[in-house]
């Protein structure tokens, strides 16, 4: 999908790099650079989440689990190092820190992730699935957003205006995510608007017209270069699975489409033999 491609440019010219860097300082003793370790591990950990998740059931899934997993005990073990260092020395870092303008930010990170709202809220009041779900079951990242990252934000910017030992280590590790969320969402924006082929835009925009956004995530899933029969039988299978979406133009129109497409490809090959055939007779009459 092209909105997965500013998620993979990130981890490959962003988090692997710095990943090492910091691997190589950290390995020298700096504790701010297992702090940017650490925060790194939480990107690694937020992208693991959502492929293991999210993702389709493929041959891949044991490598998803790999993945998650070193990811997840990465962290845990890194951030208890951590956390054992802040209550032995709660100061290690200094004393001038802009707790308070760190703070905000995070509270304001915190908030943005209510931007999932405008897609959930309005499918929830009508009994359906967001119409960015495509051929997804849930909303992978909305959790994620709202059970995790926002909470810890939150607890980030609460313990850092408290003084809590553990309010450094994590507000660090949250800035860190929170730089390389942002950006995620400015190479993927672009990618899901702009670096779209034409065809794929023109189709977009015929199906955004014509039919119920259920039934368009569920066409948009089967690649363009499928043949008809196909993506008519994935809107078959949409109208199904979802009984209650209503196609706005005639019932089977798309299907119907599909099959008189079908006749002319045939009218036009009949037309052809047609031409060719006096040719063909007079040819096989002349070797006699």
């Amino acid at each position: 999908m092209p909105i997965q491609r500013g998620t993979d440019a990130v981890i490959l010219f962003v988090l692997i790099p710095a990943l090492l860097l910091a691997l190589l300082y950290a390995q020298r003793g700096s504790r701010r650079a297992r702090l940017l370790l650490a925060g790194l591990l939480v990107g690694f950990l937020y992208n693991a989440a959502s492929t293991a998740f999210g993702v389709a059931f493929n041959p891949l899934f044991p490598l998803y689990v790999a993945y998650f997993s070193a990811s997840l005990f990465a962290f845990v073990g890194l951030f208890a190092t951590l956390a054992k260092e802040s209550h032995a020395d709660p100061h290690l870092l200094g004393t001038n820190i802009p707790r308070l303008g760190i703070a905000i930010f995070l509270g304001l990170s915190a908030l943005s992730t209510l931007v999932w709202l405008f897609e959930i809220a309005p499918a929830l009041a009508q009994g359906g699935a967001p119409a960015t779900l495509a051929h997804y079951t849930t909303e992978v990242t909305a959790l994620l957003d709202w059970g995790v990252v926002a909470p810890a934000c939150l607890l980030a910017a609460v313990w850092l205006l408290r003084r809590h030992p553990l309010g450094v280590p994590l507000a660090a590790v949250m800035l860190v995510f929170m730089v390389l969320v942002g950006g995620d969402c400015v190479r993927s924006t672009p990618g899901a608007s702009v670096g779209r082929r034409g065809g794929e835009r023109r189709r977009d925009r015929g199906l955004r017209s014509t039919f119920h956004p259920a039934e368009r995530s569920c066409l948009l899933a089967w690649p363009a270069p499928l043949p008809g029969n196909k993506r008519a039988l994935a809107f078959l299978q949409c109208r199904r699975s979802s009984p209650t979406a209503l196609c706005k133009s005639k019932e089977g129109g798309f299907a119907r489409k599909r099959l008189r497409r079908q006749k002319n490809r045939h009218a036009a090959q009949v037309r052809n033999i047609g031409k060719r055939l006096p040719l063909l007779i007079n040819h096989h009459q002349g070797r006699r």
